[in-house]
């Protein structure tokens, strides 16, 4: 029992380990992205200041360009403004870019919610035609409460003692 507990505390130790760390990593990426626009931005108006149109370095050239990249406003703005961005682009020629999908997350919960609330726990046969589906093993990470474990002990104590007695 003793070498159980023990691997299964190492392996916590190591869950914890990764989590952390992807946590660094995900802190150091978002940090350095920041870092590699602003030295961009910092190399063109240098080129520019010095009237350089391109530099050689490492075996490499260097040289400014600007990308121009457009998004839609926010929906509150445009509803706010009392614009229909769908129609808008079907009535400009654009509506070849206008695509009928179903978000991932939105998809997942329905169909969760669906079975969960099914007499059966099954999706309908011609949905379950379309979909595949997969169990990923995860571990859940909560706070430890106090008095959690003693709660769960007197339970278990008293359902012995129902069942012993």
């Amino acid at each position: 029992m003793e070498q159980k507990e023990s691997k299964l505390i190492q392996l916590i130790q190591k869950y914890e380990e990764l989590r952390a760390l992807k946590d660094e990593i995900a802190e150091a990426k978002t940090e350095i992205e920041e870092e590699f626009k602003k030295i961009q931005s910092e190399i063109v108006e240098q080129m520019v200041e010095d009237d350089v149109p391109s530099q050689g370095y490492g075996g490499f050239n260097y040289s400014p360009q600007t990308v121009v990249h457009y998004n839609f406003k926010a929906e509150d703005t445009l509803l706010a403004e009392g614009k229909d961005k769908l129609q808008i682009m079907r009535d400009n020629g654009f509506d070849f870019l206008i695509k009928e999908t179903i978000n991932q997350r939105s998809l997942e919960s329905a169909l969760k919610d669906y079975v969960k609330n099914d007499p059966d726990g099954e999706l309908p046969e011609e949905v379950a035609d379309i979909i595949s589906s997969y169990d990923e093993l995860k571990i859940r990470r909560t706070k430890t409460r106090k008095g959690t474990m003693d709660a769960a002990k007197a339970a278990v104590n008293k359902a012995k003692g129902v069942l012993e007695g």
